[in-house]
């Protein structure tokens, strides 16, 4: 009986830490916690794109709002000496800083902001205009 009770109190210990492990671990959202994002980020963007092939070049992204989690702003590029791009986006930013972009007209990105002033960003279009790219862009204004 007594090394039942024994291993009881291991396990509820056990079971126990780890309610507490799993509790310390979850974050809840607030208004400080969330990043600001607005400003603009500029770097390099590599990939393929149909009809221009694999190319790298310059990517800015320029958020100009932010409410919450959510932003929008919108992306200027230029690829193999093309004139340049201009799109707008709608985005949102998890709490664990997990990145999510749709582009419009079209267009899908994923990417992770690392510290406070750089995103690595992983963008991807399919159907006549398909597209893969890697950015990875610093902030460069606020």
């Amino acid at each position: 009986m007594k090394i039942a009770c024994a291993i009881l109190i291991i396990i509820l210990g056990v079971l126990g830490f780890s309610v507490l492990a799993t509790a310390a671990e979850t974050k809840a959202t607030t208004p400080d916690s969330i990043p600001n994002l607005t400003g603009t980020w500029k770097g390099t963007s590599s990939g393929y794109m149909v009809g221009t092939g694999f190319t790298e070049d310059t990517m800015t992204y320029t958020i100009t709002e932010q409410n919450g989690q959510a932003f929008i702003g919108f992306k200027e590029y230029f690829f193999k000496g093309q004139e340049l791009g201009i799109e707008n986006f709608a985005g949102i930013i998890t709490d664990e800083g997990t990145i999510y972009i749709v582009d419009i007209p079209g267009g899908q990105v994923v990417g992770k902001l690392i510290g406070s002033d750089q995103m690595n960003l992983n963008s991807f279009n399919d159907g006549e205009e398909t597209y893969v790219f890697i950015s990875i862009l610093k902030r460069e204004t606020h």
